[in-house]
């Protein structure tokens, strides 16, 4: 048998049983909580095993409230309690 035609095989099989390199999970769930931080802390938000994780926007303001001064102190908080949830932070 030719290397293509079992490759072909291979690869149609692969298909035909649901069972694809592509099987992975690749959409993720974030609940959008806007500036309102303060809700992750909700215990409905983080015990829901098919969310992956909060979206959260902050402002330039809050990370730059200085010229050349920085302060993330609220994404590490906000990024340290997700984490011991087993959540992710996307940051807008």
């Amino acid at each position: 048998m030719k290397k293509s035609t079992l490759a072909s095989i291979l690869f149609v099989s692969l298909f035909a049983s649901g069972q694809t390199i592509f099987s992975q999970k690749l959409i993720k769930h974030y609940i959008f909580f806007s500036r309102d931080r303060e809700l992750i802390h909700d215990s409905s938000f983080y015990s829901i095993p098919g969310i992956d994780g909060a979206q959260i926007t902050y402002s330039w303001k809050q990370l730059e409230p200085g010229k050349n001064t920085y302060d993330f102190s609220e994404i590490e908080a906000d990024l340290d309690f997700l984490n011991s949830k087993g959540k992710k932070l996307f940051i807008q």
